[in-house]
């Protein structure tokens, strides 16, 4: 799949993309990431390591780290298991989230899911 879209960017494209995740180095901006974040890492990505999987969660303060069995695209390898471990991890969060609303579990007047005992906002 991403040969396929190497491909179909093109050779220039590759090339610049190529050039800037090599050349980037995005600790300085991951140490300033104060919220709760999942990171979910194919565990046989041959783009990207998993040591730098590793590095991230200890840089970002309040992390956690899920190996899924894949390559690079979690999202489309495996899909089920990506839902799954997002769904757990946003459930958490909410359970943990004090929020600055009255009414947890209602967003922009929606009522999400475990949250039958509370009537939507106006």
């Amino acid at each position: 799949m991403v040969v396929g879209d190497a491909v179909r960017a093109g050779p220039v494209a590759v090339v610049r993309a190529i050039n800037f995740v090599s050349t980037r180095d995005l600790r300085a901006e991951l140490s300033g990431v104060r919220a709760p974040t999942l990171l979910l890492w194919g565990d046989r990505d041959r783009l990207v390591p998993v040591r730098v999987a590793d590095e991230w969660q200890r840089i970002l303060h309040s992390s956690r780290i899920v190996y899924v069995s894949c390559g690079h695209v979690p999202m489309l390898e495996a899909p089920d298991q990506v839902a799954v471990e997002i769904l757990a991890f946003l459930g958490e969060e909410l359970e943990h989230d004090v929020g600055n609303e009255g009414r947890p579990g209602v967003v922009n007047g929606m009522r999400l899911a475990g949250h039958h005992d509370e009537s939507p906002a106006r």
